[in-house]
């Protein structure tokens, strides 16, 4: 994701900045390729024609969290480097809470 200030002065971990020129703030996210699930469920799957129902209810643990955030323009300066890294952390900090997931699943058919 990519951020564009759109004014020239702006809050960042309680501080006000001015922005004097041009600059961005581009973030990377990336959660681990694997997740993990525990539920159970409920079904009528039968051979016999009609209405089915099934439901399932359970967690999915979506695991590590990354983040890599960069300045672009003014802010790539090293006087931003606190900036940029605050900026980070309020991102991963608010991401940790998506570790644990809901799952929720309610389905009906109709077989012929």
């Amino acid at each position: 994701m990519n951020g564009q200030p759109r004014q020239q002065t702006y809050q960042t971990n309680g501080m006000a900045n001015v922005l004097t020129a041009d600059g961005s703030i581009s973030d990377r996210v990336s959660f681990s390729k694997n997740a993990s699930y525990s539920g159970f469920g409920w079904g009528n799957q039968g051979p016999t024609e009609g209405w089915q129902f099934r439901s399932d209810i359970g967690v999915a643990y979506q695991g590590q969290i990354n983040v890599t955030t960069a300045g672009e323009g003014v802010l790539s300066q090293p006087g931003f480097s606190g900036l940029i890294q605050a900026e980070q952390a309020q991102l991963l900090s608010t991401l940790s809470r998506y570790r644990w997931h809901l799952v929720l699943q309610v389905g009906m058919a109709y077989r012929f």
